[in-house]
């Protein structure tokens, strides 16, 4: 029987553009400035290809720190990370990356992140179900912002809040596929600033919801590739998520030929997926 899929789209609204009008100029309010320190900021997961039982858990530090560690357990442990079942100190410098494969799915997963002897609050997030289950996911795109300089995106930050409460009215949203522009220019004087936003995304319980990333035109430079690092990631940002036992993902890669190795890869990979597959979809 085939199952419901409901993809909900979270772009960004622009403010006075009813008939003849035109928008007002963004305030020019410098975003947040970070203190100095090894507090972890900015935890985020992300999935790429097998999200029922792979993601990344990455984060932020403004010091750079001498130990890290991921603590993680499939019930709450109020952040005491004594208590957690499991502790990993394997990262990915620069932005602090930890990857946990042999997740069980459809499992809430309770972590805590650590630099030194600072540590975030608890989160959680929720592995990909294997079964062909209902499911949601919030799909939107181009949360940049133009200019030359970053300011305080007011839009960005109340679209990021209504994905946190449809989150919490919706149990079964289980991921944000983005379909790329994240920033203006990947450099950290823009993601930083979206990264800050983007803790908005988290809900009051603390459930994170992980990140399918598209690489956009606005996104071709290193920063992209530290900020949504995979350890020993064999492709070029276009791959295939399977969202269910017959849903799937296809995020393709624009700003690399659409000739050669990314179209026999698509034809190869659509000639699997379709007879597998109830719903295959895209984003680019």
């Amino acid at each position: 029987m085939m199952k419901s899929l409901l993809l909900m789209f979270a772009g960004l609204l622009a403010a006075g553009l009813a008939m003849g009008q035109e928008a007002a100029a963004p305030p020019l309010v410098k975003p947040e400035t970070l203190p100095t320190s090894t507090v972890p900021r900015h935890v985020r997961v992300l999935w790429m290809e097998n999200p029922s039982t792979q993601a990344v858990v990455s984060w932020s530090t403004t010091l750079p720190g001498e130990t890290h560690a991921v603590h993680f357990d499939t019930a709450p442990r109020d952040g005491k990370r004594k208590d957690y079942a499991k502790r990993v100190r394997e990262v990915h410098s620069g932005e602090y990356t930890r990857s946990e494969d042999d997740l069980e799915p459809s499992t809430a997963y309770y972590f805590v992140v650590a630099t030194d002897d600072d540590a975030s609050q608890e989160f959680h997030f929720i592995t990909a179900p294997d079964d062909d289950r209902p499911i949601r996911i919030l799909f939107g795109g181009d949360s940049r912002i133009g200019g030359s300089e970053p300011y305080l995106h007011e839009d960005r930050r109340a679209i990021n809040r209504r994905m946190a409460l449809t989150a919490e009215e919706h149990e079964d949203v289980i991921a944000f596929a983005h379909g790329g522009d994240f920033y203006q220019r990947a450099e950290l004087r823009y993601m930083k600033p979206w990264l800050t936003d983007h803790e908005l995304v988290t809900t009051a319980k603390g459930r994170i919801l992980p990140i399918i990333p598209a690489r956009g035109n606005h996104d071709r430079q290193i920063g992209f590739e530290e900020m949504f690092y995979w350890p020993e990631r064999s492709h070029d940002y276009y791959y295939v998520t399977q969202l269910s036992a017959k849903t799937a993902l296809v995020t393709l890669n624009t700003e690399i030929s659409l000739a050669g190795a990314q179209t026999a890869w698509l034809r190869m990979t659509l000639e699997k997926l379709r007879p597998a597959n109830d719903w295959v979809f895209v984003q680019y």
